[in-house]
């Protein structure tokens, strides 16, 4: 695997690595902090025919320079099993009750952390209990994170405490688009669908936003992420909210070269 020049391995004290995990592949990000033309993305498709802990295991022994010692390492979870619970309210060791009670099916290693702008709520998620405890393993003091974390973080700078206006934001990657409402710098509702139709999630987004009584008129609504994913979208979702724009990534990242306009906003977003 190649790298521009301008990323020197032999010293990875001084460059963040960011692994992004979701169903079916299995991406990295490596930048150095300050040096716009250190940056570099790579990706690998997994078969659907092969357990995914063996193609992990397979990835991180090939790319054995993935384990170590980076400046940071960070990997992101792209999953729509998550719950959100008031911090005030959060109990530690209550959190694989949390999220079984909305999710059923096979559980793993059950992780949470604060989001929100003052940190008022805890997302909850979970990961593949042997995935985890393999990258905990071999990777270099990895911290996980779950993708909705950076994007709220990044929506969350547009959104002002003295707002007249509620914003939703529709982030589109690979098979799931996520629906983020801010009201005043809050966190409204956070919700994710998967593998739904255009028209199927014309409905869910419209009922969203009646359930919340936002404003046709004067509430914001932003499409982020792949727009080829929201291309079809776009008119219908405009029949119903006047405000309708796009969200790109963080500014930032046009200064990092080709790589990063092929790397997902939530990926980008978490490394600057």
């Amino acid at each position: 695997m190649f790298f521009p020049d301008t990323i020197d391995l032999s010293e990875p004290e001084k460059y963040i690595l960011a692994i992004r995990l979701q169903p079916g592949s299995f991406s990295f990000a490596i930048y150095q902090p300050g040096k716009n033309d250190a940056y570099a993305y790579r990706g690998t498709s997994f078969k659907s025919d092969i357990p995914y802990l063996q193609q992990v295991k397979r990835t991180i022994f090939d790319l054995n320079f993935l384990t170590q010692a980076f400046l940071r390492t960070w990997v992101e979870v792209v999953s729509p099993r998550y719950c959100l619970v008031p911090t005030l309210f959060f109990d530690a060791k209550e959190k694989e009750k949390y999220l079984y009670k909305t999710f059923s099916g096979e559980q793993g290693q059950v992780l949470s952390e604060a989001i929100g702008s003052d940190h008022d709520k805890q997302l909850v998620f979970d990961l593949d209990k042997d995935v985890y405890e393999f990258l905990s393993r071999n990777l270099f003091s990895p911290v996980f994170t779950h993708h909705i974390s950076p994007l709220q973080r990044l929506f969350h700078l547009n959104s002002g405490k003295t707002e007249l206006f509620s914003r939703m934001y529709l982030y589109f990657s690979d098979k799931q688009a996520d629906v983020l409402v801010t009201r005043n710098g809050e966190i409204q509702t956070l919700q994710s669908f998967t593998d739904e139709s255009d028209q199927d999630l014309l409905y869910f987004v419209i009922n969203i936003w009646k359930s919340l009584n936002m404003n046709q008129l004067e509430d914001r609504l932003y499409l982020s992420g792949d727009s080829s994913k929201y291309a079809k979208l776009t008119p219908l979702l405009s029949k119903y909210i006047q405000y309708v724009e796009q969200k790109g990534a963080p500014s930032e990242a046009f200064l990092l070269g080709d790589d990063a306009s092929k790397t997902p906003i939530d990926l980008l977003a978490l490394l600057l």
